[in-house]
């Protein structure tokens, strides 16, 4: 079972490995183009895309209790908007340079057994450097 896990520098390096795996993976990063959209009164059109910003949506539904802490610490760091490293596979040196897009997190208690579960979703818009 491959899990995957974060690297981010709050001052100090940090790793946040996942327990288990997100779940309902997507198959391909999401796309969402800025793109302003004219036509002339014949239908003529004439597009201007400013740039197509790259997502990837996380389902994480099995988080142990005991992890949250971690979670809290990560948040904490990207919520503000710094650049973290993602590796789909903890085991892989392959990672992906992204930002939180999401500006909340709410994660919610699932069910008991094992200490507890929680659950919530992230939103990770793939970074570009200048």
């Amino acid at each position: 079972m491959k899990v995957p896990k974060i690297t981010y520098n709050d001052g100090a390096p940090q790793t946040l490995t996942f327990t288990y795996p997100p779940v309902q993976k997507p198959g391909a990063e999401a796309r969402e183009a800025l793109r302003h959209d004219t036509y002339a009164t014949a239908g003529v059109g004439q597009h201007i895309t400013e740039r197509v910003d790259r997502f990837r949506s996380l389902q994480i539904d099995f988080v142990p209790a005991a992890d949250i802490p971690a979670w809290e610490r990560f948040i904490d760091f990207a919520i503000l908007g710094n650049v973290f490293r993602y590796y789909p596979d903890s085991t892989s040196a392959e990672y992906t340079d992204y930002t939180l897009e999401d500006t909340g997190w709410d994660p919610k208690f699932a069910y008991r057994g094992g200490g507890g579960f929680y659950k919530f979703t992230l939103k990770l818009r793939k970074f570009v450097s200048a």
